[in-house]
């Protein structure tokens, strides 16, 4: 039997349940002190030369931290994400703003290859100001990553349990409690279908009803429970699987992902 589940979870309040960690302090910061190098070149000096070594380190900075950004959550490798490019990819998830990445870049490029004047030291304060935020706000997926993510709706007393699994593919487990509304059993607009789904009827223990779900896990398969005992809500399916998520599914789950810290 195929199930299907209501992609409306996206939308609950989201927190993190449980983290990784990713980079060493020194590694996270390394960005944070290029760029302050940049700050006491301008402030030394307002020569063209000055301001030119600022707007190198400042890309530095962002450099490394995409980097660091790629090296721990290969963006560069999400299928889901094909054929955008690099930048593309990392502002349709959220994690940049690609407007002032991209004119940076353009700067450094025409000093660089072009031998052409920096801009004045307003606008290199300006640059580092922006790159300042754009390193702070992404510290914390650096310094580690979100192993589990609950979505919940209090007023519905609903619940998903999400849990990424990054690498080259990304792929996702999902398990929760939602309203039978929000489970179907043929392919519906706006629901997420869980792959080699499986259904178990009327369990009355938790140990039973455990076991089987772990069966489930084993195997890749998905389960919803049908017959519900207290503590369980009456109205509601209990279930775990492995979601085939189509590519615009996939970067919302991302988009929710990366939002959360």
């Amino acid at each position: 039997m195929q199930i299907w589940v209501s992609a409306e979870f996206l939308r609950f309040h989201g927190y993190w349940d449980s983290r990784s960690g990713r980079l060493a302090k020194k590694e996270v910061s390394r960005p944070l002190v290029l760029l302050n190098h940049a700050e006491e070149i301008v402030q030394h000096s307002e020569s063209q030369a000055y301001l030119a070594d600022a707007i190198i380190n400042i890309n530095r900075a962002v450099d490394l931290r995409l980097a660091q950004i790629e090296k721990i959550y290969s963006i560069r490798k999400m299928t889901h994400l094909s054929p955008l490019k690099e930048w593309d990819r990392l502002e349709k998830l959220g994690i940049i703003r690609k407007t002032f990445i991209s004119e940076l870049n353009r700067i450094r490029n025409h000093i660089e290859h072009r031998d052409a004047k920096p801009p004045g030291k307003k606008a290199v304060l300006t640059y580092i100001d922006f790159c300042w935020y754009f390193i702070k706000s992404t510290n914390s997926i650096c310094a580690s990553s979100i192993d589990a993510i609950i979505f919940e709706n209090y007023l519905d007393q609903a619940s998903v349990y999400l849990q990424p699994v990054i690498g080259k593919t990304w792929r996702f487990e999902l398990s929760g409690n939602l309203p039978e509304k929000s489970v179907a059993y043929v392919e519906t607009e706006g629901f997420i279908r869980l792959a080699r789904a499986k259904i178990e009827k009327g369990f009355d223990k938790e140990a039973k009803r455990l076991a089987v779900l772990e069966k489930a896990k084993e195997n890749n398969q998905s389960v919803v429970f049908l017959g519900h005992d207290e503590p369980y809500n009456t109205n509601h399916l209990y279930w775990r699987g492995v979601p085939e998520l189509s590519q615009t599914q996939t970067v919302d789950v991302l988009r929710r992902y990366f939002e959360i810290d």
